[in-house]
């Protein structure tokens, strides 16, 4: 007991010290959290100032028209019982025909004939591709939240992605990623486009095309035409000349560009051929159920969040079925959490979609501005198609009485086409037309097309 008195200051010593130490060590440990925490906050203020002076895209995008499986509902209990029985009506006709929705819709809803439904074997992945790409979204959606999460260092969410795919099937990984990556931030995209170039892969140099005929953004397609550069090309020329004839102008003069700027001589004969055609946003005659009719060739936009069971198939309801799953927002509520490591993410719902099995594939995304979004976001993605649509008959008169009244002008996209002549030639001497370009490069005069 005494030598316990004794020793009684030394020990106070050592509670002194050690509740200093204590101390300290909160208080550090205080002033890490706190910093973590700003950090954080500044990290979330950088993307939405980001979000805020990200470029926009054309314009003229919010003007073309919107395809929508049902109409907007106010009320969201509304909404959503109204989803619930589309998605039960779906589950229905899919079990007797899978493509059955498809075809009632085609056979029902005037909008939705013309649209590039596919069918069959053509919308559906085999279990090998589907098990596949159900790894690549969900490696996708955790290297996206590894980036947007990252406070203390730079991190490229494109290198992470490839890092944790490692040698795994690479047209899979190429199309979850530009599945995914379409209507994200332009450095996310060029981060994308300059990642590409170093991938030497059919499936790689058709994403570099399309970046370069259908993104808005200069830097992303100049770095998705430089990655053409050495690729093979039968791999992308069909792209090209597909954006070349696409009804958005855009698209026309970006596949003019980027024909010009890899220096594809070969393709001399297909521009001239080009000015032959009419104008591919011109009215033309096709057979509609065994009479003839005018159609006009239209960019169309769909809401990704508000049309999934429109482009995807339905799934089993409230269980974890085979294959890609994903289910589907309902308006009025929050976005489902996504769960890490998961494709799509969420809990199984009665309101699940199978993204393995596609019916509409879009030429681009983009995001557009949505009013009274809240508890969504305001900026929300939209897809986009071309619609072969059967004219009215007033809309044919309006044409007709347009054709006959004006003199004939130079299409915009016929002028992407001579703009790309020109840089490969080098004659800007040339009359604006296909019998006058045929003369100067020495090839025979195209026929003039009639589209059916």
């Amino acid at each position: 007991m005494a030598k316990a008195i004794r020793d009684l200051p030394r020990y106070q010593g050592w509670w002194l010290a050690g509740g200093c130490v204590a101390f300290l060590t909160a208080v550090t440990a205080a002033a890490l959290i706190t910093a973590a925490m700003t950090a954080v906050q500044e990290s979330r203020e950088r993307q939405v100032a980001q979000q805020r002076t990200e470029p926009r895209p054309p314009s003229e995008l919010l003007r073309v028209p919107e395809v929508r499986l049902l109409p907007a509902q106010g009320n969201h209990a509304a909404a959503r019982q109204e989803l619930v029985q589309v998605f039960q009506k779906v589950r229905t006709q899919e079990q007797a025909d899978a493509d059955g929705f498809v075809k009632n819709l085609l056979a029902t809803r005037t909008d939705m004939k013309g649209m590039p439904f596919l069918m069959g074997g053509m919308c559906r992945m085999d279990n090998t591709t589907s098990g596949l790409f159900g790894a690549a979204v969900g490696t996708t959606h955790d290297a996206l939240q590894e980036e947007t999460n990252s406070t203390f260092r730079s991190v490229d969410s494109v290198d992470v992605f490839w890092t944790r795919w490692g040698g795994q099937d690479t047209s899979v990984g190429v199309a979850a990623l530009t599945q995914i990556y379409g209507p994200q931030t332009v450095t996310r995209r060029e981060s994308l486009a300059k990642h590409l170039q170093a991938i030497d892969h059919p499936a790689s140099t058709k994403a570099l095309a399309r970046a370069a005929v259908y993104d808005f953004d200069h830097h992303v397609r100049l770095a998705a035409v430089d990655g053409l550069a050495k690729r093979s090309k039968q791999d992308y020329t069909d792209v090209l000349l597909a954006g070349l004839h696409h009804p958005w102008v855009m698209a026309s003069q970006n596949a003019a560009r980027a024909i010009a700027r890899l220096n594809r001589q070969d393709l001399v004969p297909q521009l001239v051929a080009f000015l032959a055609e009419p104008d591919p946003r011109e009215p033309f005659d096709q057979d509609c159920n065994g009479k003839q009719c005018a159609v006009v060739r239209e960019v169309v936009k769909i809401n990704h969040h508000r049309n999934c069971v429109l482009c995807h198939a339905a799934a089993p309801a409230n269980t974890m079925p085979s294959g890609v799953f994903a289910v589907m927002p309902t308006p009025g509520e929050p976005f489902p959490t996504p769960m890490p490591g998961s494709p799509y993410g969420s809990m199984p719902s009665e309101l699940m979609i199978r993204a393995d099995v596609t019916y509409l594939r879009q030429d681009f995304s983009v995001l557009q501005p949505v009013e009274g979004a809240s508890p969504w976001p305001e900026m929300q993605r939209f897809d986009f198609f071309v619609r072969t649509r059967e004219l009215t008959a007033e809309e044919v008169a309006e044409h007709n009485k347009q054709k006959a009244g004006g003199a004939a002008t130079l299409s915009a996209h016929h002028k992407a086409a001579i703009g790309a002549l020109e840089r490969l030639t080098g004659r800007q001497d040339v009359e604006p037309t296909a019998a006058a370009w045929a003369a100067a490069v020495n090839i025979p005069v195209p026929q003039a097309v009639v589209r059916q």
